[in-house]
């Protein structure tokens, strides 16, 4: 099975709330939303995410939140275009052979909709690439057209830093999940991403002038050196 997800649109009706209560397994809603806003004044109808792989090898991906709780496979160099009209969403990515748990993986969460609620007419998407979990895969979005997405390619794996919380998942889990909005200094294993992505709830450093006025944001999941071996059994 390949490039199970090729075009999805979300129901517009379908509320921000309701859009929570789908997340399977009871996963929290992430509160790590805020990394790339649009804030021109026309009234935007959609938020589009593509995602392309060059990791190298296949890639299991999970959606989540209003784009239902699909998952599936995304040969090498394949293409996942995904259309959000409201709600709230996160796709997560692992390798092929290691299904995805939607507990420690890189993901690409996003919201359209009320910004917290503040939001009396139009819509404001937003996106951000997420390590506040754990890490597998990098995943750099960039804002098609004018504008700054989330992420980067940087692969944590090979910069030296001993994870902290290895699993048998291809994963490394981020100790510092469950810390408060207070805490901005992550892990030395997640540092290289401060600034770039969101690593640690509390710091909020690269969310700063975060603008893509087009709504569009291309993302590209890279390789790492972790995963390169088969997965035995």
């Amino acid at each position: 099975m390949q490039l199970f997800f090729s075009i999805v649109t979300i129901d517009a009706a379908m509320g921000l709330a309701q859009a929570a209560a789908v997340l399977p397994g009871g996963t929290a809603k992430p509160t790590h939303i805020l990394a790339a806003r649009q804030t021109a004044s026309t009234t935007l109808t959609a938020l589009t995410v593509r995602i392309t792989n060059k990791a190298g090898v296949d890639l299991w991906t999970r959606h989540d939140g209003t784009l239902g709780q699909g998952s599936g496979t995304m040969a090498v160099d394949a293409s996942d275009t995904n259309i959000i009209t409201a709600g709230h969403g996160a796709i997560f990515v692992n390798r092929h052979d290691h299904k995805v748990k939607t507990d420690n993986e890189s993901q690409v969460e996003f919201n359209f909709g009320p910004e917290d609620g503040k939001e009396k007419e139009g819509s404001k998407p937003v996106l951000d690439v997420s390590y506040v979990a754990g890490f597998t895969y990098p995943i750099d979005c960039l804002c098609s057209g004018p504008g700054t997405g989330s992420g980067c390619s940087i692969d944590l794996w090979a910069q030296g830093n001993e994870c902290p919380l290895p699993d048998d998942h291809l994963g490394c889990d981020n100790p510092k999940q469950g810390a408060g909005d207070g805490d901005k200094d992550p892990h030395p294993f997640f540092r290289p991403y401060l600034g770039k992505a969101y690593v640690v709830p509390g710091d909020h450093s690269g969310l700063s002038n975060n603008l893509c006025p087009s709504a569009t944001f291309d993302c590209t999941v890279y390789g790492n050196n972790k995963g390169d071996a088969p997965k035995s059994g």
